[in-house]
C-alpha cells in the first residue's frame, strides 16, 4: 500500500507542477525603442517609391529599371507592402513606363506577389506572359508547393523549359513535405537521368524520403554519394543521414557518422539520442545526453521517453524534475508518457497487493 501511495503522490506532483517561468515574468524590460527590421524595410521602400515618382520623363534611363527592381525586392520583405498598395503602385509605374514586357521586371513582380501571399495576382501575371521562362516557372512552382498545391506544381514542372537544380529540388521538397516519399524519389531519379547536379538541399530532402521507404543499402549508397559530392560538411545533410541510419536500426554506423561530424547542432544530438532511446539503450542514451552542450525540450523529452520505454520510471521522473528546474516545461507527449507510465506502475502495484491479500 505504501508503494502505491508514493506512486500516486508522484503522479499528483507531476500534474500539479507549476509551469516554468516565461520571459514575461522578468522584472526588467528595456525602455529604449529602436526601429524594427520591418519598419526599416517599409521606410526604405517608401524612399524608393518617392524617388521613382519624383523622376521626370527624360530622367528615366537604365537606372530607372534598376530602381524599380530594387523597389520590388524591398516589397518582398513585407506582406504589408502589397496589402497597403505599395507593390501595386510600383506595378503601375512599371506599366506606365512600358516595362511590363521586361522579363526581369515581370519576374520580380511575380515573385513579389507570390512571396507576399497574393498568389492569385502572381498567377494572373504569369498566365499573361507571352512564353514560359525557367525563372518565372520556378517562382510559380515554389508558390504552388508552399500552398500545398502539388498537382498544379507538377503540371507546370512537366511543361517548363530548361529544368535545373532549383526546379527539381523544389518539387522534391514539396513531395517530402507532404509525405509523398515515393514521388520525391522518382523526381530525384528523373533529375539524375537528366544529368542535373543536385545540391545539398536536394540530397537532404532525398535522404529524408529514403529514410521512410529505403533500406540500409540505400543509406550506405546515399552516404557514399554525399561524401563523393563533398556535402558531408553540411550539418543538415549529415543529420538526415544520421536519422536514416537510426531509422534502419544501424546504430553502430550512426554513431560512427555522428562522431565523425565536424559540426553538430542540437538536432544532430537529439537524433542520435532518439536512436538510442527508441532502441532501449538507456545507459548509452544517458551518456550521450550528458554530453549535449545545449539541451532543449526535445533533448529532455527524448531521454525521459527512453527511460519510460524500459520501465525505468524513477529515472524518468528524476529527469522530469531536473528539466523543470532548468526552466523548461514538458511537451504534451512527455506528459502523456509519464502519466501513462505512472498509471501502469500503479496498476502493477495494486495488482500485486490484491494477489498478496488473496
Amino acid at each position: 500500500m505504501n508503494q502505491s501511495f508514493k506512486l500516486r503522490s508522484l503522479l499528483r506532483s507531476l500534474i500539479s507542477s507549476p509551469p516554468p517561468p516565461t520571459l514575461t515574468s522578468l522584472k526588467w524590460v528595456s525602455t529604449k525603442t529602436s526601429p524594427t527590421p520591418l519598419l526599416q524595410s517599409q521606410q526604405y521602400l517608401l524612399h524608393h517609391i518617392q524617388h521613382l515618382l519624383s523622376l521626370k520623363a527624360h530622367q528615366k534611363n537604365f537606372n530607372y529599371e534598376r530602381s524599380l527592381l530594387s523597389a520590388l525586392k524591398s516589397c518582398e520583405t513585407t506582406h504589408l507592402a502589397v496589402s497597403q498598395g505599395r507593390g501595386q503602385q510600383i506595378h503601375c509605374l512599371v506599366f506606365k513606363a512600358g516595362l511590363d514586357s521586361n522579363t526581369f521586371i515581370r519576374n520580380s513582380l511575380i515573385n513579389m506577389y507570390s512571396k507576399c501571399g497574393f498568389f492569385g495576382l502572381a498567377k494572373s501575371l504569369f498566365d499573361s506572359s507571352p512564353k514560359l521562362d525557367p525563372v518565372s516557372c520556378n517562382i510559380m512552382i515554389s508558390g504552388y508547393v508552399k500552398s500545398g498545391n502539388l498537382d498544379d506544381a507538377r503540371k507546370l514542372f512537366e511543361v517548363m523549359p530548361q529544368k535545373g537544380c532549383v526546379s527539381y529540388t523544389t518539387m522534391i521538397m514539396g513531395f517530402v513535405k507532404k509525405d509523398f516519399w515515393g514521388e520525391a524519389i522518382e523526381v530525384y531519379k528523373e533529375m539524375r537521368n537528366a544529368s542535373v547536379v543536385p545540391n545539398e538541399l536536394t540530397m537532404a530532402s532525398v535522404i529524408s524520403a529514403c529514410c521512410r521507404v529505403g533500406r540500409i543499402w540505400d543509406c550506405r549508397m546515399l552516404h557514399g554519394l554525399v561524401i563523393k559530392m563533398m556535402f558531408d560538411g553540411f550539418v543538415l545533410v549529415s543529420t538526415n543521414l544520421l536519422n536514416m541510419y537510426c531509422a534502419s536500426s544501424s546504430l553502430g554506423e550512426a554513431r560512427a557518422l555522428f562522431d565523425a561530424m565536424q559540426k553538430k547542432n542540437v538536432v544532430s544530438w537529439n537524433v542520435m539520442l532518439n536512436g538510442y532511446s527508441k532502441a532501449g539503450f538507456a545507459n548509452l542514451a544517458k551518456e550521450l545526453f550528458e554530453m549535449i552542450p545545449d539541451k532543449d525540450i526535445v533533448s529532455w523529452g527524448t531521454i525521459i521517453d527512453g527511460y519510460v520505454r524500459v520501465e525505468m520510471l524513477r529515472e524518468a521522473l528524476m529527469m522530469y524534475r531536473l528539466m523543470v528546474s532548468t526552466g523548461l516545461g514538458p511537451s504534451d507527449v512527455t506528459m502523456i508518457d509519464l502519466i501513462s507510465a505512472c498509471g501502469r506502475a500503479m496498476a502493477i502495484v495494486e495488482g500485486l497487493m490484491r494477489l498478496v491479500c488473496n
